[in-house]
């Protein structure tokens, strides 16, 4: 039963926004962006009028992801499988170019040292700007 939890929770936002949409209601989501649902949202939402802003926040590898979620477990937070991790990690770089090119403005950030958040570019139609040092998993959108 417990398994069916994150996917009954995805159905729920996903449903929610939809709601949002019919109602023209500004929202926002929070997805690991490794399915294609939340890209056919964001072209929904588009057409419908909506000004769609990707925030996007990558890491340089997937180790420092589950080293993150072991380390949340140990304080009592929650467990996501290895394979899960490694699956999305590769989907969500998959999925990342067709979703900036989906949205009005897209913010790249970097998460991969313990120091925090690193701009890394801030992209739409008055133009791109990136901030070196240029991270490999964003070069694919540079």
């Amino acid at each position: 039963m417990p398994s069916t939890l994150p996917v009954a929770a995805a159905r729920r936002v996903l449903q929610s926004a939809r709601e949002h949409i019919r109602k023209s209601e500004s929202f926002a989501v929070e997805t690991t962006l490794a399915g294609r649902h939340y890209l056919q949202m964001m072209a929904d939402a588009r057409i419908r009028g909506f000004e769609i802003v990707l925030v996007y926040i990558g890491t340089e590898n997937v180790e420092i992801n589950l080293a993150r979620i072991r380390n949340r477990v140990l304080v009592g937070g929650h467990n996501v499988p290895e394979q899960d991790v490694r699956r999305r990690y590769k989907r969500s770089f998959q999925n990342l170019p067709a979703a900036s090119a989906g949205a009005d403005h897209t913010i790249l950030f970097d998460n991969s040292t313990e120091e925090g958040y690193r701009l890394v570019a801030v992209l739409g139609a008055s133009g791109d700007q990136w901030f070196k040092p240029l991270p490999d998993w964003a070069a694919p959108l540079a």
